[in-house]
């Protein structure tokens, strides 16, 4: 029997809107029970959920025989969440670095879309990306 390590729980979900809560329920009780503080928990809880949806919208396109794979690890330095998509989209290299412009939104000269991965940013201590020739990993890590 293949061993798995018990600090980590991994749940894979549709690509359908929706599911991401199911991942975000599972980070956060992950979350909860190592001790990090219920502001940080609901920050990583809405990181999940971006992520998720991104990777559903993006990295999977919406196909409905896509999945994500969502891992979640503890150890003593914090908490990572693997959101990991099929790759239906290249990753564009500036990922994540782009500010969205609530002023340009305002004037209705912006879309709503694009605020996931701002949001994102804001909100964990690590975001990175990784691209592999079938999948793209989002890796969130928020220290305790």
């Amino acid at each position: 029997m293949k061993q798995w390590p018990s600090n980590t729980v991994q749940v894979t979900i549709p690509s359908q809107l929706g599911y991401e809560k199911i991942a975000v329920l599972m980070a956060g009780e992950m979350a909860r029970n190592t001790g990090l503080h219920a502001d940080r928990v609901m920050d990583l809880c809405t990181a999940v959920g971006e992520a998720c949806i991104n990777a559903i919208e993006h990295g999977n396109r919406g196909l409905s025989g896509a999945a994500v794979v969502v891992t979640v690890a503890y150890s003593p330095g914090g908490i990572t969440v693997e959101v990991q998509d099929c790759g239906q989209e290249q990753l564009p290299g500036n990922m994540g670095t782009e500010n969205p412009s609530l002023e340009e939104r305002i004037e209705g000269g912006a879309s709503t879309r694009g605020w996931g991965l701002y949001l994102i940013r804001q909100l964990v201590d690590i975001l990175e990306f990784v691209q592999k020739p079938d999948h793209n990993i989002v890796r969130l890590t928020v220290r305790y």
